[in-house]
């Protein structure tokens, strides 16, 4: 249930930035709930669940990266009067 929550949380996040690295965060979040979600249907088969771990490492990279885009402002034009 908390990686629900989860998700809609970054989907409202990524909807406020209105910048492409929220929406892929958004569509690696989607993807990792549905390779949770096959893990646990398919009684944790040894490739869904490698995915699944792959898949986290790749979600908190794209995460890192979102942040980094949002909170980085671009470096000020210098004034050459």
């Amino acid at each position: 249930l908390l990686a629900y929550v989860l998700v809609l949380l970054i989907g409202v996040m990524a909807a406020r930035a209105g910048r492409t690295s929220g929406y892929v965060v958004l569509a690696a979040a989607l993807a990792q709930v549905t390779l949770g979600v096959l893990t646990v249907l398919h009684q944790v088969p040894l490739d869904i669940a490698l995915t699944h771990q792959a898949g986290a490492l790749v979600l908190l990279g794209l995460v890192l990266w979102h942040i980094r885009s949002v909170m980085v402002s671009p470096s000020p034009v210098p004034d050459r009067r």
